[in-house]
């Protein structure tokens, strides 16, 4: 028996059915040794769902690449065919076995060990209630007519394409299945939901141990150890049919709610709605250059606001610390010398507080705190002259903070003109 059944439209996989040889061998564990013989060359007929029938040929070149065979090692076994793949994941639960490592093609067969572990497949096989396996692989099929030794075939399974740029078939799983009808050569094969094919019975007596699907208009026999596999397939594949059925009915309704917008609004035709694009495309570049340009100008407004901050800051200590130094000179006696030059304006009084006021400490107090005994330390000073310096440099600073605020106000509005003239050219 020959089933075929591909699990996905992507990758086309078939599903063959042979038998298990002589008497397994236990071991004192209680595993499972069992020769099999799990799939073999040769044409096969099956029934499209046209009513017409299809010939593939399975050539012992293809069947018995040494590539292919080697990917048939260590495939995992199961106990009828579960209703998804076998992975490392749900191995616990589905598997059963594995194939062993030597895979011997004795033409037109491929032979293989099959080690089983689980108790329920032991059963089964010793039991004679699975006494078929049934092997899953992935291959292509394509037109080629001829003949092979006496039968005509009209299809070829070629294989996949690997990644070492080698075409050849891969094998999936082996699967222990009921015994079906002995000798024959019957299958399914299901590449899509419009190319349904089922292998010919080739003798009416072998029609025991078969299940029904019906298929739309059409009804057909299958093995039932398949019949599973390919109802859950056919409801898999009528979701997804469904799903992009809601989704074109969605897209419909957008179009069509975007075409009566497209009506409403003035446009009879395509060549309306193109040139109303076009227009809109060039009115959002032009956007974009603007935006760009904006943002460059406030940019560049930025790095001049910052160097006249920066200008500021030094012009205000520039005039703090000749302040500062002026009134020090006529607080702190001449005997008494500070490097004025190498202290900012916040050292000087520093240094002048100290001197005036030894006995407090000014590590840890701020720099509002020490401008704060500053002012009090030149408003007790009894020196005349000191007083009018102080009020004097006061003045002076506060018309020269003045002024430099003045000055980087006049920029900042500069450059707003500047901008708004730019925007105003753009747009005319």
């Amino acid at each position: 028996m020959v089933v075929v059944f591909a699990l996905n439209l992507s990758m086309p996989y078939r599903i063959d059915a042979g038998t298990i040889q002589k008497k397994p061998y236990k071991s004192k564990q209680g595993h499972l040794r069992a020769e099999a013989l799990a799939t073999r060359a040769g044409v096969f007929p099956y029934l499209n769902s046209d009513g017409s029938i299809r010939h593939e040929l399975r050539h012992p070149d293809d069947v018995f690449n040494p590539k292919s065979l080697a990917t048939l090692g260590g495939v995992p076994v199961t106990l009828g065919h579960p209703k998804e793949r076998v992975t490392p994941t749900n191995f616990p639960q589905l598997g059963k076995g594995t194939v062993g490592d030597s895979v011997e093609a004795v033409n037109p067969y491929v032979k293989v060990i099959l080690n089983v572990q689980a108790q329920d497949a032991i059963d089964a096989i010793e039991k004679r209630t699975h006494k078929e396996v049934s092997l899953v692989y992935a291959t292509d099929v394509v037109e080629d007519s001829g003949i092979w030794e006496g039968q005509p075939y009209t299809h070829r399974q070629i294989g996949i394409l690997h990644e070492d740029g080698e075409r050849y078939i891969d094998y999936r799983e082996l699967a222990l299945v009921e015994r079906g009808r002995a000798g024959s050569t019957c299958g399914v094969h299901l590449d899509g939901l419009e190319d349904i094919a089922v292998q010919v019975k080739e003798d009416a007596k072998e029609a025991n141990n078969m299940a029904t699907l019906h298929l739309d208009s059409m009804s057909v026999e299958v093995d039932a150890s398949v019949a599973p596999i390919i109802n859950a397939h056919i409801t898999k594949q009528d979701a997804a049919l469904a799903e992009v059925q809601a989704q074109f009915k969605q897209k419909s309704a957008q179009f069509q709610t975007l075409l009566s917008a497209l009506q409403k609004a003035g446009f009879e035709n395509a060549d309306d709605v193109a040139t109303a694009m076009k227009a809109l495309k060039a009115e959002v570049e032009r956007s974009k250059g603007e935006i760009i340009a904006a943002q460059e100008e406030t940019k560049q407004a930025k790095s001049e606001a910052d160097q006249a901050k920066e200008q500021l800051g030094a012009m205000k200590e520039t005039v703090a610390k000749k302040d500062a130094a002026d009134i020090a000179s006529k607080i702190v006696p001449s005997e008494v010398k500070l490097d004025f030059d190498s202290l900012d304006s916040l050292g000087i009084k520093k240094a002048v507080i100290s001197h005036k006021y030894p006995d407090i400490k000014l590590d840890g107090l701020s720099d509002e705190a020490i401008e704060g005994m500053w002012t009090v330390a030149v408003r007790t000073d009894s020196t005349a002259p000191l007083r009018e310096a102080a009020i004097k440099a006061t003045e002076t600073k506060t018309d020269t903070k003045e002024d430099a605020a003045m000055s980087a106000r006049d920029m900042m509005s500069q450059r707003r003109m500047k901008k708004k003239q730019a925007m105003q050219a753009m747009g005319g």
